[in-house]
Formats: structure tokens, C-alpha cells, sequence
């Protein structure tokens, strides 16, 4: 719940999966409560909770709750999937509820207009930004994160990462491959930092840390949420809201 005092809440410890609310609730129970829903059918970017990067630099998530919303130092937990995706709206990159004209559910192809291979287009290129003085990308990357945490009963958060977050976020994926081990074989830790662009303007970036290697026994839950988990995951192109205004 959120703390009343508007102070963020210190950092969670870890505890073993055998700890987290996802494998103590009874399956039965799981597919019961989602039978009870209007519709049982789950969409990534209507349905689940949604964490972006805060503007101006700010350093502590905003995570939602039943009854308002919390701030966070951190976000611990397994990322069970993650997923690439670009869109492109024409002109400058304002708020609103513009469906964008371009839009690629998984970083690669695009549909709409211009379409196409993304690593071929004009607007994937650094500097094609109609943004008074950006050397940003007009068609702008998202990787979404999907995270379970100690309390998640059964759906996972999704943390957006923006473009400026994107490159240390890679490396670290990379990073664990290199290391003979997968995102979903470990704890990890998800926090922001404070950078400034060229033109002096701060924002916030997100960091990704490797907190503990799961055991084989905490492996085989994850594997086993993962096969529940990811038929549900659609392929979902992004919206405006998955972009911070610093961007």
C-alpha cells in the first residue's frame, strides 16, 4: 500500500521465489479468479500495471496499487519476458492520443506508413527527430520489461524503457547470455539515475543490476509461470504513454 507520508518506501530485500506470492496461491484459484473476469483475455499495454521512466531526472518509480500509487527507490524482481517495439509519429513528439502512423510490435518490421524494415528507415536514424535541436530517432524504441515481484500474485509489472535507457539495458541482457545464464534465471534489480543531455536538459535513466542466480528448484517455477505466462503475451505495439515527456 502506499505510504501515506509521500516518503518513498527503502529498498526490498530479496527473497527466494519460494517466498513469492505467485507460488503460493493455489492454481485453481488463479484460473478462477481470471474465469470471473469480463474478459479473460489479457492485453499487455490495457490490462497490466505500467512503470515509465519519470521526467526531469527524477529517481524513484511510481508504482500503482489498489488505491493510489507508491514510490519506489527500486523494483526487484524475475523478468519473465521482454519485448522490443518502435513508433513514429509525424511531427514534433507531443502528448496525445494520436494513434501513431508507424508502428513495429517487435523492433523489426514496421506497418503503417512509411512501413518496412526499421533498420532501412529514415526515421529510425539518430537525428531524424523533428524536435527543436534532437539527435534522437523520429521512430522511437521501446523495451518493455515484464517483471514479477515478490507480491505479484500472478501478472507481472510492465517498466517501459526509453530509448535513452536502452543501450545499458542490452548490455546487461548480453551481459548475463555471456555469463552462460538467462533473464529469467535470475534476480534482478531495476533502478534509475540521474543524466543530462547536450543541451543540458536532466533526465532519468534506467538501470538494470544483477541482485542472485536462482536455484534449479527456483528455475523450474519460473520455466513453469513462463509457459502459463507467455501465450498470454500478445505482440503489442506501443502508445504515446510508453514514452516519457523528456524524450
Amino acid at each position: 500500500m502506499p505510504k501515506k507520508n509521500g516518503n518513498p518506501t527503502k529498498a526490498i530485500a530479496p527473497l527466494a521465489i519460494s517466498e513469492y506470492a505467485i507460488v503460493k496461491i493455489n492454481p485453481a484459484q488463479i484460473r478462477a479468479l481470471i474465469a470471473d473476469l469480463p474478459d479473460t483475455r489479457i492485453d499487455p499495454v490495457r490490462d497490466l500495471d505500467r512503470v515509465g521512466i519519470p521526467t526531469g531526472g527524477g529517481q524513484f518509480w511510481t508504482i500503482p496499487t489498489l488505491d493510489d500509487a507508491e514510490p519506489v527507490k527500486e523494483i526487484l524482481g524475475v523478468i519473465v519476458a521482454v519485448q522490443s517495439a518502435r513508433a513514429y509519429w509525424p511531427g514534433a513528439f507531443q502528448s496525445g492520443g494520436q494513434p501513431p502512423s508507424c508502428v513495429s510490435a517487435d523492433g523489426i518490421t514496421g506497418e503503417g506508413d512509411p512501413g518496412g524494415e526499421c533498420v532501412d528507415c529514415e526515421f529510425a536514424r539518430f537525428g531524424s527527430s523533428e524536435k527543436t535541436s534532437s539527435r534522437g530517432q523520429a521512430c522511437k524504441s521501446v523495451l518493455r520489461i515484464f517483471v514479477i515481484r515478490p507480491q505479484s500474485a500472478f501478472l507481472p509489472l510492465v517498466v517501459n524503457l526509453p530509448p535513452t535507457s536502452l543501450a545499458d539495458a542490452r548490455k546487461y541482457l548480453f551481459r548475463l547470455l555471456n555469463a552462460g545464464t538467462s533473464y529469467h534465471g535470475v534476480v534482478t534489480r531495476l533502478t534509475l539515475t540521474a543524466a543530462q543531455n547536450a543541451d543540458g536538459v536532466a533526465y532519468s535513466k534506467g538501470a538494470l543490476q544483477y541482485v542472485a542466480t536462482l536455484d534449479p528448484r527456483e528455475q523450474t517455477i519460473i520455466e513453469q509461470y513462463r509457459k502459463q505466462f507467455l501465450p498470454i503475451l500478445a505482440a503489442t505495439p506501443p502508445t504515446r504513454e510508453d514514452y516519457p515527456e523528456d524524450e
